[in-house]
């Protein structure tokens, strides 16, 4: 990731942080320059609307940028749900093995195969 943001920037975005009390916004961390992580913040896990919220937070971060689209990097299938990626340079899906076997993963990741979605 950090050779890739010598050439721009590069957004790593997590899966959603749930902080009681708050209000939605989509956290950032400078790791390196041009290397940010987004993190999605929301008071619940069953905040209304959170989906298409994600979406909208992320999308308002990519207009605000300067100077070319950046690369999108994700570790799990589950950030295009709410990532609209047709601004972005690239996208990066960084692929485990056995992601059905992961805490919280959707049930019907057991179904699985060769990285396809049955």
């Amino acid at each position: 990731m950090t050779r890739l943001a010598r050439r721009g920037p590069v957004f790593f975005v997590e899966e959603p942080e749930y902080v009681p009390n708050s209000q939605p916004r989509l956290k950032e961390s400078c790791v390196a320059r041009e290397l940010i992580i987004l993190t999605p913040q929301f008071p619940t896990r069953e905040s209304l609307g959170a989906l298409e919220l994600q979406r909208n937070l992320v999308a308002r971060k990519l207009q605000q940028l300067e100077g070319g689209a950046p690369v999108m990097w994700f570790y799990t299938p589950m950030a295009t749900q709410f990532i609209d990626t047709s601004a972005s340079a690239a996208v990066v899906y960084d692929c485990m093995d056995e992601l059905s076997a992961f805490m919280g993963a959707p049930a019907h990741f057991a179904n699985v195969r060769r990285g396809f979605l049955q």
